[in-house]
Formats: C-alpha cells, structure tokens, sequence
C-alpha cells in the first residue's frame, strides 16, 4: 500500500505445504469427475495419457466423497489461516516458486514450482505473477496476493511494479 512502512524483517509465514495433499485430492476428484473418469476407463484413451496425466487419473480413481470432504474442511481453516495472514494489508507479496527456476535439462520437481501459486487457487484468493529479475541467468518471479474481489487491485499492483522495473532482457 503506497506510503505505508513493510516490516520486511518479520515475514508472516503461510503453511501452503500443509495443505498440498488436500489440495491435489480436490483438484484430482473434480479433474476426474469431469474428464478422468471417462479418459481411464477408455483402454485406447487410457494409453495416449501422459506419464502425469496416466498417475494423475490412476490415483484420481481411488477417491472418496470422505477425502473429498477433508479437503473442504482444511480448505476452510486453510482460508481463514492465510486470511488472518493479511492483517490490516490489502496485499500480500510472495516468490513465485519455492526454488529459482530449472533449467530445461533438469528433472522437473513439481511441488516447490507451484506451492505458492496454487494455494491462492485452493483457498480462492485472486493471485498473480511478475517477473522481478534473473538468478544464474533463469527468471525470478514475484506473486501479488488479494483478498477475496480484489482482482483489479492485484492487477493495479502487478503494472505499477512493472512499470518502476521493466524487464531487461539478456543479449543474445
């Protein structure tokens, strides 16, 4: 917020690890129901699946309204937890990923890509990236939290740190 002092020194911690496995359970049981359940159980389907897609709907089938229902549960607490964690704050700023990006001759670690992004997803908090600068080379980005219908200030947030730091993009 513009004028305001951020205590850089006392970040507010948000557990996103903690609600992966609900996270992915509600995400796996809905991606199912629409689309798996019908791909999984065509053989000829079934074989033209990715290796993640292939894992994805094989443990996706093995879900039960009662996982499902957990899910929801922790998504609330998950909520109120990560609400409380904005304070008097319209905005919180986070990395993008947990680990500076991997080259594409690196195996591709899932989790630390996308723990901070897709708990924005699951605890329904409009969310979105910017690039903020390079490590070794490889992009860096920087995540613009709202509260909930706050999408246009998230938005305003993303064009005014774009505007005070253009991308500089390396010489080929």
């Amino acid at each position: 917020v513009a004028g305001e002092a951020i205590d850089f020194a006392t970040p507010t911690r948000i557990d996103a690890g903690a609600w992966q496995e609900a996270f992915y359970t509600m995400m796996g049981a809905d991606r199912y129901a629409s689309v798996g359940e019908r791909l999984w159980s065509d053989p000829a389907a079934r074989e033209q699946l990715s290796e993640y897609g292939h894992s994805h709907f094989q443990r996706a089938a093995t879900f039960t309204g009662a996982d499902y229902s957990r899910g929801l549960e922790l998504r609330a607490r998950a909520r109120i937890q990560t609400l409380a964690a904005f304070g008097d704050a319209e905005l919180l700023v986070s990395p993008t990923t947990a680990i500076v990006a991997p080259r594409t001759t690196d195996e591709i670690v899932r989790p630390p890509l996308i723990g901070f992004t897709n708990f924005c997803n699951y605890v329904g908090l409009p969310a979105a990236t910017v690039p903020c600068g390079t490590i070794d080379g490889l992009p860096v980005g920087l995540q613009f939290i709202g509260r909930p219908g706050t999408d246009a200030l998230v938005l305003r947030a993303c064009r005014a740190w774009e505007r005070l730091h253009p991308i500089v993009r390396p010489a080929l």
